[in-house]
């Protein structure tokens, strides 16, 4: 009895040694990859933003740059003077005297990167700040300037890597289908150069940045060899590429260290668990009261022990049908979990179906309301305003797609600003303030166009005669654990009938209509009871619509 007493503990302290190496090596293991697969992840996620945000700023430095091509529209007198055709010399030096006194003006800007400004009409009229060969006298033969001509957008030349143009048509004031030249802005890389040197890189990390030929025009060359991390972009104006690397070396190194730290402490630790283990089984050799302790055990309702099957033949099929009877308990409890499982779950999917249903019902009566802004803007001949509210609506759009469903607080205000600045274009006498309480965090996130639309209501239902006063004032504070959205107006009002009617409408079941009854459902259903929006209105002195949902989101 004693020998086999002895192989019994021995064959388990052998199994347990064995689980517990192989149990922290393996997690050890396990950890390494984890390790640098995450920090690889965050670390191309970081590269990546950089990359981005050189790439954005280049662009943005583009496009600045490309708004010097519309500085002529503000000079009357240059305008006039590009449009005069005249064979008498003594008119053509005056017209010439004030185009290039302008561009003289544009050259005094206190910046180094502007080169040359050139402007092409029957003749070249230019200013630079180097002597070099100018325009060429084929200039109208050349497809930069051709293109130029044809189409509205603007043209960008990368030149011979060590400047830069971008070009633009001028057309007539009188007559703005005719085209009567074109404008040539040149410039240096000093200010994308001071861009990219902005981040500050050191010997693991490098930024490079190529032209379409594959020319160099940036590139800091402090990245050492070896493995690394890439990132790439193209910037689209100029077709450039610029890529972004950091070396792997460093992250790799200390992945292993740590490696060889966890195994030397899972050895250790495997060491100690096998002494304490040995010591532990000497008090468990009697199979039989191990089996009653167990019984015992599971009466008093802990159903996921189990007896022991390894042990004496005589006590082995005891034992195996007494697991088979727990195992059948525990298996009727599971089928009962996942049921309830199942039932909860179908009521969360039905939530959510509805909610996707009321949320795409709401985006058509925005976008047509702006696009038919636009259109009247366009039909006046308004061509700033226009740019500015297509400019308005494009920020709208983009903050809808990106967000993909929810947004913050921030960027809803700044949806909602928008919107109220392409009605204030058809509204000369509009007034209106959006206020954010000290105590709000704007960075919390709220389903997307849940104000908007209650401003917009306020513009279809609160004002029927097109010239009176308009005052529209959007409050944000923070009431306890709740947010507080409040949307004024100094308009008609709601009658007392029609705002019950109103309120009623608020608490239908199955209402699928448009309007401030989706905004209601869509806060009820992601929040639940007593969250969602009341109304409050006297008629003749205008309408408060509240929109309540928690601080801390969803």
């Amino acid at each position: 009895m004693m020998d086999s007493q002895r192989k019994i503990q021995s064959r388990m302290i052998k199994y347990i040694a064995l689980l517990l190496a192989l149990v922290g090596v393996l997690a050890s293991v396990f950890n390494y990859v984890t390790f640098v697969r995450q920090h690889s992840r965050q670390t191309g996620k970081y590269i990546g933003q950089i990359t981005d945000q050189v790439a954005l700023n280049i662009e943005g430095y583009l496009q600045e740059i490309a708004r010097l091509c519309l500085s002529p529209y503000y000079n009357s007198s240059v305008m006039k003077a590009l449009e005069e055709r005249t064979d008498n010399a003594r008119d053509f030096l005056s017209r010439k005297r004030v185009i290039e006194n302008y561009l003289e003006e544009v050259m005094t800007i206190p910046r180094s990167d502007i080169v040359s400004v050139h402007i092409l009409v029957d003749e070249v009229f230019g200013v630079s700040r180097t002597y070099g060969e100018g325009i060429p006298s084929d200039y109208m033969d050349r497809w930069w300037y051709q293109e130029a001509l044809a189409q509205p957008e603007y043209v960008f030349l990368p030149n011979d890597g060590k400047t830069f143009s971008i070009l633009h048509q001028i057309r007539s004031i009188d007559e703005p289908e005719k085209v009567i030249g074109v404008i040539k802005v040149d410039a240096n890389f000093s200010r994308i150069k001071d861009i990219c040197d902005r981040i500050g890189l050191d010997d693991r990390s490098a930024l490079r940045l190529e032209d379409r030929e594959g020319n160099i025009l940036y590139d800091n060359g402090t990245l050492t060899e070896g493995r690394s991390i890439v990132s790439s972009r193209t910037i689209a104006p100029m077709d450039w590429s610029i890529s972004y690397s950091a070396a792997m070396a460093p992250l790799v190194g200390m992945a292993r260290f740590n490696l060889l730290l966890n195994i030397a402490l899972a050895l250790g630790f495997m060491a100690i668990g096998t002494l304490i283990s040995s010591l532990s089984i000497r008090k468990m050799l009697d199979p039989l009261y191990n089996t009653v302790g167990i019984m015992n055990r599971v009466k008093d309702g802990e159903t996921s022990l189990r007896a022991e099957e390894d042990c004496t033949p005589e006590i082995a099929e005891l034992n195996r049908t007494f697991n088979r009877m727990l195992d059948q308990m525990e298996n009727m409890a599971d089928k009962e979990r996942r049921l309830i499982t199942k039932a909860a779950q179908a009521e969360v999917l039905q939530k959510q179906a509805q909610f996707e249903a009321l949320y795409h019902q709401i985006h058509p009566h925005f976008l047509f309301n702006t696009l038919n802004t636009i259109i009247l803007l366009e039909k006046a001949g308004k061509s700033e305003e226009t740019v500015k509210a297509v400019e308005q609506l494009s920020r709208i759009l983009r903050g809808m797609v990106n967000s993909d469903k929810l947004i913050t607080l921030r960027e809803e205000m700044d949806i909602c600003e928008c919107y109220i600045q392409l009605q204030r274009l058809r509204h000369d006498r509009l007034q209106y303030e959006i206020h954010l309480g000290s105590d709000v965090d704007t960075g919390m996130l709220l389903p997307a166009m849940i104000v908007q639309p209650v401003v917009e209501n306020c513009f279809i239902h609160a004002y029927r005669k097109k010239d009176e006063d308009i005052q529209l004032s959007v409050d944000v504070s923070v009431d306890g654990t709740d947010l507080l959205i409040e949307v004024s107006d100094n308009g008609d009002g709601i009658p007392a009938a029609m705002l019950s009617v109103l309120r009623q409408r608020l608490e239908e079941e199955g209402n699928e209509g448009i309007g401030l009854a989706n905004i209601h459902k869509r806060l009820s259903l992601m929040y639940g009871p007593g969250y969602g929006m009341t109304i409050e209105s006297e008629y003749g002195l205008g309408t408060i619509v509240t929109l309540r949902l928690p601080t801390g989101g969803l």
